[in-house]
């Protein structure tokens, strides 16, 4: 939490450094630094810490019951699949549509100017043995590891290797990773919509959203660094319903801090800070409202 304070205090800092104008300093002062995110959750909390306490007995406050999955519907694992199966199909079409309507629909816009460029310079790179530290395609060249390709994010390498190799077309690279991340999409939102109590079908049409919502489709193709954040937050939140489900251990803090580490290197730091101040939120709600025991949530410190 103190690295994402920290964080968002270094622009704020130069800005206010290098602007003395008050109407743009207070713009800085709201816009750049998290306060309205701090202030919000502050209130969030203190009114459920009142509700808690004050008005209602553990087992009946509301956001514990809305958050805490009931035992029968966590229980509940018939024609799971099956739904997930259909729910999948959907997209597959909805993908496959949108390639035959547009050839090369997620290389567009940043991605085909600036980031696919990149990725591939630097692949190429790796692959004769040279480091990869330098783009000569962009801004008279740049140095790689200061971009934002995601260059040393793990999927995009498999992608790539998928889009060389598999497919024969290296250009390929970011229609992979597109698709690759919609698809996981899915399955991530499926997944955690199903342990946060929801019915197959209920999961599988929430799958079916994230994965083909106007932001996926519209700023995946422009960005491709937004694609992840539908993968690895609905996990991340996943794993908050696991821990308030049930004991967790090792694997769960290990698994969990994977999702963290994997995120933070699709190399748009920005939307990993911000994730992780939700995942924190989400994380405080559960535990002041007593969904988490406190015990448990000390789980959250090695992840």
């Amino acid at each position: 939490m103190l690295l994402q304070w920290l964080w968002g205090a270094v622009p704020l800092c130069a800005q206010i450094t290098n602007w003395h104008n008050g109407s743009t300093l207070l713009a800085v002062l709201v816009g750049t630094f998290p306060w309205w995110s701090a202030g919000w959750a502050a209130l969030i909390l203190l009114v459920f810490r009142w509700i808690r306490f004050d008005r209602c007995r553990r087992d009946e406050l509301w956001v514990s019951r809305a958050l805490l999955p009931p035992p029968a519907a966590a229980a509940e694992t018939s024609a799971t699949w099956p739904w997930a199966m259909m729910g999948l199909a959907v997209v597959v079409a909805a993908i496959v549509l949108l390639e035959v309507l547009q050839p090369l629909y997620f290389t567009q816009d940043d991605v085909f100017a600036q980031h696919l460029p990149w990725v591939l310079g630097a692949y190429r790179n790796l692959l004769t043995g040279q480091a990869m530290d330098w783009n000569p395609y962009q801004l008279m060249g740049s140095p790689v590891l200061m971009g934002y390709a995601s260059v040393l994010y793990p999927p995009t390498l498999l992608c790539y290797g998928v889009a060389r190799y598999g497919l024969g077309n290296e250009f390929l690279t970011m229609e992979v990773f597109a698709i690759v991340h919609l698809l996981g999409g899915f399955l991530a939102v499926f997944w955690m919509s199903r342990r946060c109590g929801m019915g197959a079908a209920v999961a599988a049409m929430a799958g079916v959203s994230v994965a083909l919502s106007g932001f996926s489709l519209i700023a995946g193709r422009s960005w491709h660094e937004t694609l992840p954040i539908i993968v690895w937050m609905p996990l991340l939140f996943g794993a908050l319903a696991e821990m308030a489900r049930h004991r967790v251990g090792w694997r769960w803090a290990a698994g969990t801090g994977l999702c963290m580490a994997l995120f933070y290197y699709v190399g748009f730091t920005q939307y990993w800070v911000h994730g992780m101040l939700f995942f924190l939120l989400a994380g405080a709600l559960l535990l002041i409202g007593g969904a988490i025991p406190w015990r448990r949530a000390a789980w959250l410190l090695p992840a």
